[in-house]
């Protein structure tokens, strides 16, 4: 067998082994994280008529047939950025809408997986990667904040392309992006995830090192769960829990739309 097939086969056991562990200290425990799973796959489905394109398609239709032009010649005026008539500029208007649309859908979907890969890694014992999508979950929630207040942010994000675009981009609006985390009390995640899962640290090799197991020899560990030492794990797992309580309430303001079809179900 091989090493790569060696690690597979114990996370398979660890999943077992960590499941059981979780119920022994709170048999509530392990099912908060499938409820978790579950609330974001409710969201997902409430999105799909928040986030509907047909009055902006209408719009853009509408204009084409103004201008006497197709889709696409209509688009390609959008994109050059020239000045035009009203309605040019009611088509561009309803293009940047859409565009900023697919953004903050395609960054929510990011954040989805973002906790299931998270939420799977602490079931497989691997907490340092769990850690890391603790940042990655804060600065996708404070990007769909900023989408929400400014769509033009929304398409220049998915025009990034190069890794040069991705640091102008980020260095624009790190303070911006900060300021929506500390809002939403998630700076401790941000910050724990970059220190030890997002950069080359001391703290990244910690959970799972070993000086003494022989004479000379340095050994690090794939599964970071010490058997002398399980209290470690379940506060991470508590820890992760209470990020993502923080992240489901934000879900709810960065989505407004959301919550107004939401309301308007329950009250018909």
């Amino acid at each position: 067998m091989s090493k790569l097939d060696e690690l597979m086969q114990a996370d398979a056991a660890n999943i077992l082994n960590s499941r059981k562990a979780l119920v022994d200290f709170d048999p509530e425990l392990p099912s908060a994280l499938d409820t978790i799973a579950a609330m974001f796959n409710t969201f997902k489905r409430c999105m799909v008529g928040a986030l509907d394109d047909s009055a902006d398609l209408a719009t853009l239709d509408g204009c084409s047939k103004e201008l006497g032009i197709d889709g696409d010649a209509l688009v390609s005026q959008i994109q050059s950025e020239a000045r035009g008539t009203s309605a040019l500029d009611r088509a561009r208007t309803a293009w940047f809408r859409l565009l900023a649309r697919r953004a903050r859908g395609i960054v929510f979907l990011l954040l989805q997986r973002q906790f299931m890969w998270a939420a799977s890694d602490l079931l497989r014992m691997r907490l340092t990667p769990a850690i890391g999508y603790g940042r990655q979950e804060a600065e996708s929630l404070a990007l769909l904040f900023l989408m929400r207040d400014d769509p033009t942010i929304g398409r220049r994000w998915l025009k990034l392309a190069t890794d040069s675009d991705g640091k102008t981009f980020y260095r624009e609006f790190q303070g911006r992006i900060l300021e929506v985390i500390e809002r939403l009390d998630l700076s401790g995640a941000y910050e724990a995830g970059s220190g030890t899962s997002l950069h080359v640290r001391f703290a990244s090799a910690v959970r799972g090192l070993s000086l003494h197991r022989r004479p000379n020899e340095v050994w690090l560990g794939y599964q970071e769960v010490r058997q002398d030492d399980p209290c470690s794990y379940f506060l991470e797992v508590l820890s992760f829990l209470r990020t993502q309580e923080r992240v489901l309430r934000g879900l709810g303001p960065a989505f407004p739309e959301v919550s107004d079809l939401l309301t308007r179900h329950n009250t018909s």
